[in-house]
């Protein structure tokens, strides 16, 4: 089995080394799903998080060249960082990736749902969330991460209008469907809110 814990003095091939080393994360002495997400993170034990920690980054020495495999590795290894308490740690990653990926919506995403649910920086969040749907337009859920924070801004009409968008493409997407009838709830339209809540 690979020694994941180890380095390389010589790299002919760095990428050859990462997504070997990630295969060995994920399939040997770390047991986990290869999609890392909230719930996988929910249910491992100190020890496999602290296994995973410890591999991630061994790994993330080696993410030196920006390419798609690099660029995908440190996406997740700044997701698992932050679904581990990591917020500050995961933004570093994030900052890295959008200088090699400047349109990557994905760390945009994220970077405006750090900064606004952990760094309580709303301005800053949702100017991320913009970069976001500027690199992909059909990337919704930075609309509705945005939606989300203009609601709790007291920008109700502009959190419904993108609400509607999300909803107009994705009718059964919960979390657009969620903040929105939390909206018309706060609204007192009980019997509009209860549609999207039954």
């Amino acid at each position: 089995m690979l020694n994941i814990f180890t380095t390389t003095d010589t790299q002919t091939d760095t990428n050859a080394i990462v997504l070997e080393r990630y295969a060995a994360i994920l399939k040997g002495e770390v047991q986990v799903p290869s999609s890392i997400h909230e719930d996988t993170v929910l249910q491992m034990d100190s020890e496999t998080k602290e296994g995973l920690v410890k591999s991630l980054v061994n790994v993330e020495a080696l993410l030196k060249q920006p390419n798609q495999t690099t660029v995908d590795l440190l996406v997740r290894i700044a997701n698992f960082k932050y679904l581990t308490g990591a917020p500050t740690a995961a933004m570093k990653n994030l900052d890295t990736l959008l200088t090699w990926d400047k349109g990557n919506p994905y760390a945009w995403n994220t970077r405006g749902f750090i900064l606004y649910m952990n760094l309580n920086k709303t301005e800053d969040a949702l100017k991320c969330f913009d970069e976001a749907l500027n690199a992909h337009p059909q990337y919704f859920i930075a609309l509705t991460n945005k939606s989300f924070i203009q609601y709790h801004k007291g920008d109700i009409k502009d959190a419904l209008t993108n609400l509607e968008i999300v909803l107009s493409k994705n009718a059964s997407d919960y979390r657009a469907i969620s903040i929105k009838a939390m909206i018309l709830l706060d609204m007192g339209r009980e019997k509009e809110a209860s549609t999207y809540i039954s």
